[in-house]
């Protein structure tokens, strides 16, 4: 950070005094040089200068913070005391190039401009304007400073508009220190941060809607409404509130109070607040605190806003999270900015609409979409390198770190990552959703220490994988094919937006593979990955064939591309896919074959650091006069077709992603007391169980919850058998030997009601 000189600032030793006047109500002029205030919040513009004869605005509405009273290097609360008397004005206010330390939170209004001259630091040799929250004195022991937010709104949680910041350094000495931020948009929006750098803060640049909510919890009584949370939302004495629900009837209901008190930590019902008498319009009699659901939404009864705001050319380093759009702070442009040595660059939850396309660089993490973040993109032109060195970040006060380029957490949807600069080995991609995120760009490797417990880990293929064509016409990013393409055949990529009846079900786009009626020549499309040898993974994938396509296309895993080669081995094979038409037998190692859904978990084998994924017509015809010369024959006229979607790899043991995230059984639990066998049978509620043997120690069904398919990973803590002897739904297609420590995956057959394992 910077240190602090008397030169860097002119100081003003007399203060000027500014008085307010409603609009219309000016004193009589005749003090030539005097200023004046309007304080009609409507009016433009607000300064007004007495001329000697005459009242007259001020075409430029700005005020030069050295014009209004002493700054001082040394003492930040006499310099905040002067700059918050500049923004009270209402004009814009500018700072001349120094160094401007403060103490405590700045409040703006709307329709203001604070800027300075430049962005540029010390030793740059260009002039620049820095407002610092400065390191403690040295105290033994030493000081812990509270955090501050630097600028907030006026009328937050009210709503505030058109405020711009520029040419400006906002820093904060104290690297990453929890709770601080630089600029908090709060109830802000149709606004503007433009050349501004941001450097130490907790958060740089906050945006969420002004109505902040939380929700009503179990046990709420007439003294305290106990709810989920109320650090940080604004919540004190005399904020009016709202609480909506959804009454047994169907109808919505909105409930008003105000907010009296706010529990401390230490109070056995926290978080709590304590309302007025309530009031609706909805229901007669209101209901009192302990009559709400559980589950109503509370939040603030104000004007709200908070979104639709740009920032362009601002640098942002050092801070725990750069930008952080929580609570709707919707609709953001984020543009041609550098983003480095954060923890998070940019995070985003429960927040939609917002386009980001800026340099990320050494970041735990560039881009995080949290719970309900929707609709977001990442736009083509961004640069990722170097996030997620899991080297950089170990030290346990920034623990924990998400680490990569993009992370999408369970929860978010429809957020798009265009094709973006992935520069090292590092900054990969992560979906952890069931297939609701779109990477339209190659995908790099994943991150070598990866995760070896249950679940858990990254995508080496993400969700989206077919979702754009690579430089050969109509074949997916990051697939390639030996040779060349044959005449006979044509590939195209299918988005369900576009064509929603030629994608898998549960997909979003997909690749169209289409061979002519008569011979095609054998012909492959494939793609390596790198992976850790005796690393466990998880593969996810949808396919579909039409009528024509029947029995034509396989799919494979295998450790090398040529079934020549000594190490190849196949770690996962579909035989021959089948139309939707077409009964099949589910075989071990397939959930729901026939609807085009594939699962399946395998090991890695010692010394293979590279696996490969084919897609490859069926060879179906044998030449007589050469056993060697065979070929793949289509009878239909039509030709045949088959569509790959949503190839998804991660690291972890046993449970795939889809079946994780499914909603039917969405929680891992991998703790707690085991299922015991009872009456020969038990009933699962997670993707992952501890068994017991109970008395007798044999297991004949298995009862999932309504609607799974998906896959199961039993742990024995003793000795036990599975038979193939139970009936109904549930019962068992692989007999097991278990012991104490062994662990086993099954897949569920819906179709036969079947469960299929395979010992690990």
């Amino acid at each position: 950070m910077t240190d602090y000189h008397v030169s860097d600032i002119s100081t003003a030793t007399t203060p000027t005094i500014i008085e307010s006047f409603p609009y219309g109500g000016l004193p009589a002029a005749g003090s030539a040089g005097r200023l004046a205030r309007v304080t009609d919040t409507t009016a433009r513009p607000r300064l007004w200068l007495d001329d000697g004869a005459r009242w007259s605005p001020l075409v430029d509405n700005t005020v030069n913070v050295l014009s209004l009273g002493p700054v001082s290097p040394t003492d930040p609360a006499t310099t905040r005391a002067t700059l918050q008397a500049a923004l009270d004005t209402g004009a814009n206010v500018y700072l001349p190039a120094g160094v401007y330390p403060i103490d405590g939170t700045l409040f703006f209004h709307s329709g203001q401009a604070i800027f300075g001259d430049g962005r540029a630091g010390p030793g740059s040799g260009a002039r620049f304007t820095e407002i610092v929250v400065p390191q403690p004195k040295t105290t033994t022991p030493p000081d812990s400073p509270p955090p501050v937010i630097m600028f907030q709104s006026a009328t937050c949680p009210e709503g505030t508009r058109d405020v711009v910041f520029r040419d400006l350094n906002i820093n904060n000495a104290s690297t990453w220190q929890h709770g601080s931020v630089g600029i908090d948009f709060t109830g802000v929006g149709y606004s503007r941060v433009e050349r501004v750098c941001m450097r130490g803060h907790g958060t740089a640049l906050k945006g969420r809607d002004s109505a902040l909510r939380t929700y009503v919890r179990a046990g709420s009584h007439d003294s305290w409404l106990r709810v989920t949370a109320t650090d940080d939302l604004l919540y004190a004495d005399g904020v009016a509130i709202a609480i909506e629900y959804r009454a047994p009837e169907g109808n919505s209901v909105v409930v008003r109070g105000t907010v009296r008190a706010v529990a401390g930590p230490d109070d056995p019902d926290y978080p709590a607040l304590k309302v007025g008498a309530l009031r609706s319009e909805d229901v007669s009699p209101p209901p009192s605190p302990s009559q709400l659901p559980v589950g109503a939404m509370i939040f603030h009864d104000s004007k709200i806003d908070g979104y639709y705001n740009t920032v362009v050319e601002c640098e942002i380093a050092n801070c725990r999270r750069g930008i952080s759009l929580t609570n709707d702070g919707d609709g953001w442009t984020v543009l041609d900015g550098n983003f480095m040595s954060n923890i998070c660059g940019i995070h985003v939850e429960a927040s939609d609409a917002s386009r980001f396309r800026s340099s990320f660089v050494l970041n735990g993490v560039g881009v995080e979409f949290g719970d309900r973040s929707v609709d977001n993109t990442v736009l083509s032109g961004s640069k990722f390198e170097g996030n997620g060195n899991l080297a950089r970040w170990t030290d346990p006060s920034v623990q924990p770190v998400v680490l990569g380029a993009v992370r999408c957490h369970p929860g978010s949807r429809q957020n798009t990552i265009e094709s973006c600069q992935l520069s090292d080995s590092i900054d990969y991609v992560l979906d952890e959703t069931d297939g609701d995120n779109l990477y339209t760009g190659p995908h790099s490797t994943s991150h070598p220490a990866m995760p070896s417990g249950v679940g858990g880990g990254g995508n080496l293929v993400s969700n989206g994988d077919f979702a754009v064509e690579s430089t050969v016409p109509g074949i997916a990013d990051g697939w390639t094919f030996k040779g060349t393409v044959p005449t006979t055949m044509g590939f195209s990529i299918r988005s369900g937006k576009d064509h929603p009846a030629e994608v898998p079900p549960g997909t979003r786009a997909a690749q169209l593979w289409h061979m002519n009626q008569g011979t095609n020549i054998p012909f492959a499309l494939y793609r390596e990955i790198a992976v850790t040898p005796g690393q466990w993974y998880t593969f996810t994938a949808r396919t579909m064939v039409d009528d024509g396509g029947d029995g034509l296309y396989t799919l494979f895993i295998t450790t090398t591309f040529s079934s020549g080669d000594p190490r190849y081995k196949q770690l996962y094979y579909t035989g021959r896919l089948h139309s939707h038409n077409y009964y099949v037998r589910s075989l071990p190692g397939h959930d729901d074959y026939n609807a085009g859904l594939h699962r399946t978990s395998f090991k890695i084998p010692d010394g293979v650091d590279s696996i490969f994924l084919l897609l490859r017509n069926y060879l179906n015809h044998t030449n007589p006069e050469d056993p060697k010369d065979r070929s793949c024959v289509v009878e239909a006229a039509g030709g045949a077709n088959a569509w790959f979607g949503k190839f998804h790899i991660e690291p972890g043991r046993g449970i795939s992603t889809e079946s994780r995230d499914s909603g039917v059984m969405s929680h891992v639990q991998t703790t707690g007391e085991p299922l015991t066998i009872k009456g020969k049978a038990i009933t699962i509620t997670h993707p992952f169980h501890a068994v017991a043997p109970g008395a007798g120690g044999t297991l004949e069904n298995i009862t999932p919850p309504a609607g799974f398919s998906g896959m199961l990973v039993l742990h024995a803590t003793g000795p036990w058998n599975a038979t193939t002897d139970g009936t109904g739904p549930g019962k068992i297609g692989t007999p097991l030997s278990m012991t104490a420590g062994k662990t086993a995956f099954g897949w569920y057959d819906t179709t036969r009601g079947t469960w299929w394992f395979t010992p690990a």
